[in-house]
């Protein structure tokens, strides 16, 4: 008679439901009450300041008729200026609407590690990196500031989902070299100095992943 195998908790519904309100649960404590603010101009003169008071003066122009622009308007990415100024709206008002969005795209790039990891390398490897993703505080240290690190690694992601799943599996893993590649790389930090990532890399011989946290 033989041993029916228990099912690994890595692969249990419950494992993810945990990390989805782990992960959940700690960027909004981040975001929200580990930066307290009574009123939006308290917002303004504790957290907007450097690169970005340079993105919210950016997204004021895009409500205002007839501005004009200069090249110095494009020393920041303008696009950062231009989400921006959509959160908030004509009269640059709506902050809980920008802070929202900014914990969905936390939580996104959290999900979106463990998705992109399925993808190449199967359930166990992505729920490896979810665990990680969830507790890794560079993928949500700047949610909370006027920056483009976390729209930008929300989009960086999207491009690297779409990727793996228009090339054809046997070329991420069917060859030597893609199979010992990375497989998941999150750029938070867009400065060459000041960089983070989550990556994910598999061999043949050892089909575990491992992670490392720069």
């Amino acid at each position: 008679m033989t041993k029916k195998r228990k099912r690994s908790i890595l692969l249990s519904t419950g494992f993810l439901c945990v990390m989805v309100v782990v992960a959940g649960i700690l960027r909004y404590l981040w975001i929200f009450p580990a930066h307290p603010w009574e009123t939006f101009q308290q917002y303004l003169d504790f957290y907007v300041y450097s690169d970005m008071l340079a993105h919210w003066v950016t997204a004021q122009k895009y409500w205002i008729p007839g501005v004009q622009w200069s090249y110095a308007d494009l020393m920041y990415p303008p696009g950062t200026g231009a989400f921006i100024a959509l959160l908030f709206g004509p009269r640059m008002e709506r902050l809980w609407l920008f802070l929202f969005a900014q914990w969905l795209q936390t939580m996104w790039i959290f999900f979106g590690t463990g998705y992109l990891t399925f993808l190449i390398y199967g359930r166990r490897a992505g729920m490896i990196a979810l665990f990680i993703a969830a507790f890794s505080f560079p993928l949500f240290d700047y949610a909370v500031y006027m920056l483009s690190e976390t729209p930008f690694t929300s989009l960086l992601l999207v491009a690297a989902i779409f990727m793996a799943l228009a090339v054809p599996a046997v070329l991420l893993e069917g060859t030597a070299p893609y199979s010992h590649a990375v497989c998941v790389i999150l750029l938070c930090r867009s400065s060459p100095g000041d960089c983070s990532c989550v990556s994910a890399y598999d061999s043949p011989q050892s089909r575990g992943i491992h992670a490392a946290c720069a």
